[in-house]
C-alpha cells in the first residue's frame, strides 16, 4: 500500500453523521432552512412568504438549493423595486456564523477522529493522502488539531508529513485578509455578482471561535463559500476557489482509491466529480442507496464498492479493506 495515492471526499453525511447525537452536528441540507430560520429571525426568518417560498420542496431538485438560487437571481430586482429586504450577503454571513458554531465535543468519541486515527495507523497521512471537504463547517480541521496532524488548505505541492485538505465550497471560517485583521468594516453589498474578487485577494483560516465576533455588529463580506445552491457559485475569493477545485481534481483523477463518505452523487457538479469519473482508482462509497447506483452506473461497476449507507459503520470497513491492501 506503500505506493498508492488516496483521496476522500466528505459531504454533509459526514459532518451530520460524526457523532451520535444528531442535535449536535450540522443538518442535512432538508432541514437546513429550518434550523437556519429559528437562529436566525432578523435575517432568515424575516424572509417574505414568496422568498420563503423558494423553499419549499416542489421538485426533485433539493428544496434549499433551488431557493438559495432564487434569491441570488432575484436580488437585482428586489433592490431596484426600492422595498426593503434581507440582501443573500446578510443571509451568507448568518450561515457563516451558523456552521462556525459547531464544535467535537471533548472526550466524546466521533467519526472524524476514528477515521483520521484509521488513515494515520494505516501510514497514509503524507504525500499519499489528500482530503477534499464539501462541507463549511470545521469539524475535520477540529478533529485533525486534536489529533496533532498537520494540515495544508492550499497544498501545492503537497508537503511530507502534511495531510492536503481541500475546500472545494469554501468554509465559514475562511475569510477576507481584510475583513480577518479588522481592516475592512461596514461593508454592504447588494445584487453584485461578486463580493469581492481578483487575483490580489488573500484569504485566512480563522479560528472557528472568532468568526461570530469578527462579524459582531456590522455588516462585511461574507466568508469565502460557494453558494449552496445549483452551480455552486462562489461570491467571495472566486479565482481562489476554483484554484482548490482544480487541485482536488487533479489529486482524485490521479488516485488509486477514492473514499467518499456522505458526499450526495452530483454529477453536475463537475468540479467535485470530474477528477472520480476520469480516474482509474477504486471509489469505496458511504452513502444512501440512490447515489450510490448512480455513481456505480457513470464509473462502472468494477471500480465501485458500496461500503455502507452510514459513517460509523463504514470505518470498521474501510480497516478492512485498507489491511488487505496492507
Amino acid at each position: 500500500m506503500h505506493r498508492r495515492r488516496f483521496a476522500v471526499l466528505l459531504g454533509a453525511g459526514a459532518s451530520y453523521g460524526a457523532l451520535d447525537d444528531p442535535n449536535s452536528t450540522p443538518p442535512l441540507g432538508d432541514y437546513l432552512f429550518d434550523h437556519l430560520v429559528a437562529h436566525f429571525p432578523k435575517t432568515w426568518g424575516n424572509l417574505d412568504d414568496e422568498q420563503r417560498s423558494f423553499f419549499v420542496e416542489q421538485d426533485s431538485r433539493p428544496a434549499f438549493e433551488r431557493g438559495m438560487l432564487s434569491l441570488w437571481e432575484g436580488e437585482f430586482l428586489r433592490a431596484r423595486s426600492g422595498a426593503s429586504f434581507t440582501t443573500v450577503q446578510a443571509l451568507l454571513t448568518d450561515l457563516g456564523l451558523y456552521f462556525a458554531a459547531f464544535r467535537l465535543p471533548v472526550g466524546v468519541p466521533n467519526c472524524y477522529s476514528a477515521l483520521i486515527d484509521l488513515l494515520a495507523r494505516s501510514g497514509l497521512v503524507g504525500r499519499r493522502l489528500g482530503i477534499a471537504t464539501l462541507n463549511y463547517d470545521c469539524l475535520i480541521e477540529l478533529a485533525l488539531s486534536a489529533r496533532r496532524v498537520p494540515f495544508d488548505l492550499n497544498p501545492n505541492p503537497p508537503r511530507k508529513g502534511i495531510l492536503s485538505l481541500w475546500r472545494p465550497h469554501g468554509a465559514c471560517n475562511l475569510l477576507v485578509d481584510g475583513v480577518a485583521n479588522g481592516n475592512m468594516r461596514n461593508i454592504t453589498i447588494v445584487a453584485g455578482n461578486y463580493y469581492v474578487a481578483g487575483s490580489g485577494v488573500r484569504l485566512v483560516a480563522v479560528p472557528p471561535e472568532q468568526v461570530a465576533s469578527i462579524y459582531e455588529g456590522q455588516s462585511n463580506i461574507p466568508p469565502a463559500m460557494s453558494l449552496y445552491a445549483f452551480g455552486k457559485h462562489s461570491p467571495t475569493a472566486p479565482e481562489l476557489i476554483m484554484t482548490l477545485r482544480e487541485r482536488w481534481e487533479q489529486w482524485a483523477r490521479a488516485a488509486d482509491v477514492v473514499v467518499v463518505i456522505g458526499a450526495r452523487y452530483v454529477p453536475e457538479d463537475l468540479h467535485i466529480w470530474n477528477g472520480i469519473h476520469q480516474g482509474h482508482g477504486s471509489v469505496w462509497y458511504v452513502g444512501d442507496d440512490a447515489s450510490a447506483t448512480a455513481c456505480a452506473e457513470r464509473i462502472g461497476e468494477e471500480r465501485f464498492a458500496h461500503l455502507d449507507h452510514y459513517f460509523k459503520p463504514a470505518i470498521r470497513k474501510l480497516a478492512a479493506r485498507l489491511k488487505i491492501l496492507a
